[in-house]
């Protein structure tokens, strides 16, 4: 992380902190009538929902408030203060949904808890692309933090493996929201090409690829989705991963329960 990122985000963390990007602070002196640090990142936010974030630029948020460029800087210093802002922004929306009751168990809070994580991916993709430069440090990433290990109370298992069960998922969740994204613009030459299990049939020699020949000749990648349910084939895929990792969860809680 370079020296002005890191500048960014120690500024961005205080002003967060303070309470300033929600509009709890007193108004600053010699503002903008009509312009305040939320709306600034409001319309940033906007324009990355819309554009991604190749789309944003200071230059974009003030044509779209209707001000100047340098206008702006008297409420954020730079993009990179701009880009912790908007994040905090786009993940609070999510992270205070209501959490499902105590009753529905381990499993359900924590499927609960996944499942708004997706949400706040297809609401904004760019988070995907954001650089994750250190540990949670913003009220809603830690808001997002707290309600995963509360999922985990009385399961038996301790804090640190808690802590590697919700980084795993909320690994997962960003990957997987990262590679529906990039699906979603295929490579036109890609797309115009033979279908993947034909391409590998031609590839693949059973002499040196066994198990992966046994893969194609169960015809596993003949039904290729067409464009129109790709979305539908990448949620069962989502979902398989999400049981695996549940599962996986349930077993090692079934251990820590044994050995207690």
């Amino acid at each position: 992380m370079d020296t002005n990122a890191t500048a960014g985000l120690s500024q961005a963390l205080t002003m967060l902190w303070k309470g300033e990007a929600a509009g709890r602070e007193a108004p600053r002196r010699n503002t903008r009538p009509g312009l305040s640090l939320e709306a600034v990142v409001t319309a940033a936010v906007e324009i990355a929902d819309a554009e991604g974030l190749a789309g944003l630029s200071m230059a974009a948020v003030a044509h779209r408030l209707g001000f100047t460029t340098m206008s702006l800087y008297r409420y954020v210093s730079s993009k990179d203060v701009l880009l912790v802002l908007m994040h905090d922004k786009a993940t609070a929306m999510t992270a205070a949904s209501p959490a499902p009751p105590s009753s529905s168990g381990w499993r359900g809070r924590l499927e609960s808890w996944t499942r708004d994580q997706v949400t706040m991916y297809v609401r904004h993709p760019w988070l995907s692309d954001m650089k994750i430069t250190g540990p949670p440090l913003t009220p809603a990433s830690l808001d997002w933090m707290e309600r995963g290990l509360a999922a985990m109370q009385d399961t038996g298992l301790d804090e640190t493996e808690k802590l590697g069960v919700i980084a795993t998922i909320t690994g997962y969740v960003r990957h997987e929201a990262a590679f529906a994204k990039d699906l979603s613009r295929p490579d036109p030459q890609q797309s115009s090409a033979d279908g993947y299990g034909q391409t590998l049939a031609r590839l693949v020699d059973p002499a040196t690829h066994p198990a992966l020949s046994a893969l194609i000749s169960d015809g596993v990648f003949d039904n290729e989705p067409p464009d129109s349910q790709a979305a539908d084939y990448l949620a069962e895929d989502f979902e398989f991963g999400l049981e695996l990792i549940l599962s996986g969860i349930a077993t090692l809680i079934e251990q820590r329960g044994r050995a207690s």
